[in-house]
């Protein structure tokens, strides 16, 4: 560590009296005003990328969400076809909810299994 000390004081002694030779207050104020204009170019751009990139994740997102309500519409209009067809074959539960109608199904399919198991068994 004191060797690291030992080289800052050398150099600290040795340039202490020195000035930059050619030195242009006028290029300095140039290059400084062309550096800040290529950090506002660059802020800007970073600006248009970003606002470019937000608006293809809202037109991504916007897109698929507009797909799953589209499916959900079509799932619906699917169902109503079924049901309709379903209400045209059994005309006795049109008039029941679609709760009812499982429940009405699964009660009409076990006592078909009863039956069949009964039948069965007398053979």
């Amino acid at each position: 560590m004191s060797q690291l000390n030992h080289i800052d004081k050398l150099f600290s002694e040795k340039l202490s009296n020195r000035q930059a030779r050619n030195y242009n207050p006028q290029a300095w104020e140039k290059a400084s005003a062309m550096l800040d204009q290529y950090f506002k170019m660059l802020f800007w751009k970073k600006m248009l990328l970003g606002f470019v990139v937000l608006m293809m994740v809202s037109a991504g997102a916007s897109y698929l969400l507009l797909q799953e309500n589209e499916a959900i519409v079509i799932n619906d209009a699917s169902k109503q076809k079924v049901e309709a067809e379903y209400d045209n074959i059994h005309p006795v539960n049109a008039s029941l909810s679609n709760a009812d109608r499982s429940n009405s199904e699964i009660f009409q399919n076990r006592k078909a299994e009863l039956s069949s198991d009964e039948k069965q068994e007398t053979l």
